[in-house]
């Protein structure tokens, strides 16, 4: 005798919750969230985890908790490189400028005119 599978998923009266994502398996199924929301529970809501306060993002300056995610901010002189997680002097600020003795550098330009001495972490990604 063969039974086929029943796709639970596609009755409605599986248990996932609206936010929660019914996926089929055999004989049954299973609720799951969508990435970067935890489940409280079978029926219950997805919850938005919060990867700033976990400090599990890797950000190197600010990080911004968003739905589902989270993006990292920098300074007002800086700007995100394209790692989206370290901070990187902009092209017009990085030249001209001059090294001083103290190991910051003074830009001339007249977009960033001030002192900024960069991490290492900053000299190394640049």
């Amino acid at each position: 005798m063969y039974f086929s599978d029943i796709n639970e998923c596609v009755i409605e009266n599986n248990q996932c919750h609206s936010t929660q994502v019914c996926v089929n398996t055999d004989g049954a199924y299973r609720c799951t969230c969508p990435p970067g929301y935890v489940a409280l529970g079978l029926g219950q809501r997805c919850l938005d985890i919060n990867e700033c306060e976990q400090d599990i993002h890797g950000c190197e300056f600010a990080c911004v908790n968003v739905a589902g995610g989270y993006v990292c901010a920098c300074p007002r002189h800086l700007r995100l490189h394209a790692d989206k997680h370290h901070c990187v002097l902009p092209p017009s600020y990085q030249r001209p400028y001059e090294e001083l003795e103290s190991g910051e550098y003074l830009s001339a330009s007249i977009e960033y005119p001030t002192r900024y001495k960069p991490t290492k972490q900053q000299k190394k990604v640049t």
